[in-house]
């Protein structure tokens, strides 16, 4: 199952502990890049368990306006990375006009 950023921290509706997290984004050059890695825990599952949470968005600029883009996602549990999902898409967008 792909994950959604804003259900993070919550399990059918309850609140759950995050441990830590990290969300980078910038823009350097013709590239935009973001990143988000996340932990949250819960007290009855131990850390070797934990659903960790991470994603990567680059993003390039190309021609004029447009730009070219590749975006992964992963949830996985436990240490061993068992269980896990992983995602990953390209996408584009073409402007063909005049400015």
């Amino acid at each position: 199952m792909i994950f959604f950023s804003r259900r993070i921290g919550l399990n059918q509706g309850q609140e759950v502990p995050v441990r830590g997290g990290a969300r980078v984004t910038g823009r350097s050059g013709r590239y935009s890049i973001g990143a988000l890695n996340i932990e949250p825990v819960t007290k009855r599952r131990p850390a070797a368990v934990a659903t960790n949470f991470s994603t990567l968005r680059v993003k390039r600029d190309i021609l004029r306006r447009s730009n070219i883009g590749l975006i992964a996602t992963r949830r996985s549990t436990g240490l061993t990375g068992l269980g896990s999902n992983t995602i990953v898409g390209l996408d584009a967008n073409f402007f063909c006009g005049r400015t």
